[in-house]
């Protein structure tokens, strides 16, 4: 019996994760803001994927200028 009630609360809560999860508009914001929100992210995320890529693979010209302030 409470294997089987364990069963069922994990269901219950997979599915409620999977129904309304992170993907769904909220209260405070519309559908379009969401879907907007989502893909300035994304963007972001790839744009920092490439800097770390070029940064490991060293693809860029060697240069003085730094994005950090130094003294």
């Amino acid at each position: 019996m409470t294997r089987v009630t364990l069963l069922a609360v994990l269901a219950c809560v997979t599915l409620s994760g999977l129904v309304g999860g992170c993907y769904t508009p909220t209260l405070t914001q519309s559908a379009h803001e969401h879907a907007h929100q989502w893909k300035s992210v994304a963007r972001r995320d790839r744009l920092a994927l490439n800097e770390d890529i070029d940064a490991v693979l060293q693809t860029d010209r060697p240069s003085r200028l730094t994005k950090w302030h130094d003294q």
